[in-house]
């Protein structure tokens, strides 16, 4: 064995920590036979016991407080788990003990002895650890605003430059023109007074998204819902807002600080037009972040699908407009965009392959959502996913036979 090639990066529930040393204990249960008055004795070997597996673990740096906290809250919970030894690899395990200890010289760090027993419990892994990671989406929906807003700044201090009274009275209705947003996203008014510039305008206009996704109501089992609801009304933004051709016959007029809907400043509806296709981006990239930190599912992989499909779509479209009509910034905006399809695609595509199929199975006799989690995958904790995939389900306590219901594939 070397120690460069053969050990294991050691980890307990996909928590990882450092080892100092390391031990192995064994035992025999055996039932001693003795005759009274005899000094002989017969022994009669029952089996072995379960080894026992003992760890120095080590936590050091200056964040090791949260990396400390986060091996305690992976130590205390119920059940089995999974520890990657350092020697012996990846062992379904029970805790049996746990002892944290620090000394007065040693600054930053702490040592954690630890006693495993080996489990024969079954561990189907359906969910990995929760992930934080933020996507490259939301630098590149900065990256298509900032385009934006800089040919919407380009018109408008040519503006200034000839016509300050308009060019104030642009900087009034595009505040007026943030609240109608808020107001139809059901962001929440609140009294807008910094936007002094296209720049300040835009900022808001994708602010109001982040407070939409904020304000609604997120069900536990599904995010689809809300999802869907937001998505929509942001691509009534055209409709709404008088931007577009169908707007006049499908939508009714607005008026926006006396103007008409149908009449709005050209500068505003073409750049209202393109922030309306960052926001729809973002609102998928917050919903998938979302779903990649939780540790239960809430969508399914036709969800997944579902909403890839759809934002590919609208970024489809923007890149086909942006080639139709083309400017100064066109170039630019196509490539962020395929950037930000692809981002979406990659995203979909990890958090499709990162749990089991689902499949649909039916309920064999009347039944809780904790029974059939038990009948299916051979552990009642999975219950928990049965409903995540299952938002029909509205009594998990009485689940009537013949009912078909999602379960993920074993």
């Amino acid at each position: 064995m070397g120690w460069d090639t053969d050990l294991y990066d050691a980890s307990f529930r996909k928590v990882p920590f450092d080892v100092l040393d390391a031990s192995k204990s064994g035992a025999r249960s055996q039932v001693l036979n003795q005759r009274p008055y005899s000094n002989d004795s017969s022994h009669e070997d029952l089996g072995g016991k379960s080894h026992t597996l003992q760890l120095t673990a080590i936590v050091d740096g200056i964040d090791y407080r949260e990396r400390l906290i986060a091996l305690e809250s992976a130590l205390d919970e119920s059940g089995a788990g999974q520890l990657v030894h350092p020697i012996y690899g990846p062992v379904t395990v029970s805790v049996l003990q746990w002892e944290v200890k620090a000394a007065a010289g040693e600054i930053d760090t702490c040592y954690v002895q630890i006693a495993f027993a080996r489990s024969d419990a079954s561990l189907p892994e359906y969910l990995p650890s929760a992930d934080t990671t933020k996507l490259a989406g939301v630098e590149l929906v900065d990256l298509l605003s900032n385009s934006i807003i800089a040919g919407v700044t380009a018109e408008y201090e040519a503006l200034e430059a000839v016509n300050p009274i308009a060019a104030k009275s642009l900087i009034s209705t595009m505040i007026d023109h943030v609240n109608q947003v808020r107001d139809y996203l059901r962001a929440g008014q609140r009294f807008i007074k910094n936007i002094t510039s296209p720049p300040a305008w835009a900022g808001e206009l994708l602010n109001s998204i982040d407070d939409a996704w904020a304000a609604i109501p997120k069900n536990a089992n599904s995010l689809l819902a809300p999802w869907r609801s937001l998505f929509d009304r942001v691509k009534q933004w055209r409709k709404r807002l008088g931007v577009g051709v169908a707007s006049s016959i499908t939508s009714p007029t607005v008026v926006i600080n006396g103007i008409r809907s149908d009449k709005i400043p050209p500068i505003i509806s073409r750049a209202t037009d393109k922030l309306a296709v960052a926001g729809i981006t973002l609102l998928t990239i917050r919903l998938l972040e979302t779903e990649l930190a939780s540790p239960v599912p809430t969508l399914t992989q036709n969800d997944l699908t579902e909403v890839q499909t759809e934002t590919r779509q609208i970024i489809q479209a923007a890149i086909t407009e942006e080639r139709r009509l083309p400017d100064a910034g066109s170039v630019r905006r196509v490539q962020i965009l395929k950037a930000l399809a692809l981002d979406v695609q990659v995203t979909t595509a990890i958090l499709i392959e990162r749990r089991p199929p689902v499949v649909t199975r039916t309920v064999p006799v009347l039944a809780s959502v904790r029974w059939l989690a038990h009948h299916f995958t051979g552990r009642h904790e999975n219950a928990r996913l049965l409903v995540g995939l299952n938002p029909q389900i509205h009594n998990t306590a009485s689940i009537n036979a013949g009912v078909v219901i999602n379960a993920y594939a074993e």
